[in-house]
């Protein structure tokens, strides 16, 4: 399934403004959009399927999506 033209058109300008990066040369190459590393190791499906949408590797998917702690 792919994303209408729109809605890629916005997340590659999104990753140009916040990280200064061409998330579809990013990911074609398999590195992540915010840290440039190497995106190739998920815990599970939906991570894997979450680099498809942002071109997060699995650490930069923990930082950004991660559950604020209890106090």
């Amino acid at each position: 399934m792919t994303k209408e033209i729109p809605i890629n058109n916005f997340l590659d300008e999104l990753a140009k403004l916040a990280y200064g990066t061409d998330r579809q040369a990013f990911m074609k190459e398999g590195l992540c959009v915010r840290c440039s590393k190497p995106a190739v190791l998920f815990t599970d499906l939906v991570s894997q399927r979450e680099y498809k949408i942002t071109g997060f590797c699995q650490k930069c998917q923990d930082v950004i999506f991660a559950e604020p702690e209890d106090k």
